[in-house]
């Protein structure tokens, strides 16, 4: 019995990660649903996948994303990837989206101060494991919810004025400065 339930969990792990991707936008302006317009195989590439980001999937905006300034990706449907990474971009492109369509992080956010975030959707963060987050100095215009059973490294400040931090589960340590905040239900 041990084997044939490890074997499962194995399988089911194995399949998860079998269809996770990389997710690079391209493309400058839209709406993060276009799929065969924005999200390529690879940076800057013509290739493009056929469907959104999912939870196993990591989003990239980097250097290739963004050919002219001020262009914006809309998150115009619930938003989902594992990792989602805005270091080196140009051309200070922003990210927005209203307050129906959340933002939903299975792993690590890392955004970079040469872009801007307008999204006034809720930001939420799931986890198994040991993740980070870096608002690269941005503010949080919406409700921050950490709901998992992993860990989140604050990489910097989490500024959420006039809004709420929920922590459902999980556990929420903050390096950027000298002090340790564990608390888990």
């Amino acid at each position: 019995m041990k084997t044939r339930l490890s074997t499962g969990i194995f399988i089911i792990l194995f399949s998860v990660n079998a269809f996770s991707a990389d997710y690079f936008w391209v493309g400058g302006t839209g709406n993060w649903s276009d799929v065969i317009n924005h999200w390529a195989t690879t940076s800057g590439g013509g290739t493009f996948h056929w469907e959104v980001p999912g939870e196993g999937d990591n989003v990239i905006f980097d250097a290739n994303s963004f050919d002219a300034p001020g262009q914006v990706v809309t998150i115009d449907v619930i938003a989902t990837c594992h990792n989602m990474d805005w270091t080196g971009v140009t051309n200070n492109p922003t990210l927005e989206g209203d307050t129906g369509n959340n933002l939903e992080i299975w792993g690590s956010l890392d955004y970079d101060p040469a872009m801007t975030n307008s999204c006034s959707g809720s930001l939420h963060f799931h986890s198994t494991q040991q993740d980070s987050v870096n608002m690269g100095g941005h503010l949080c215009l919406n409700d921050v919810v950490f709901d998992g059973i992993g860990e989140w490294i604050l990489e910097d400040a989490l500024n959420i004025p006039g809004n709420y931090l929920y922590l459902v589960e999980g556990v929420i340590l903050r390096t950027w400065i000298d002090f340790e905040y564990r608390y888990s239900f």
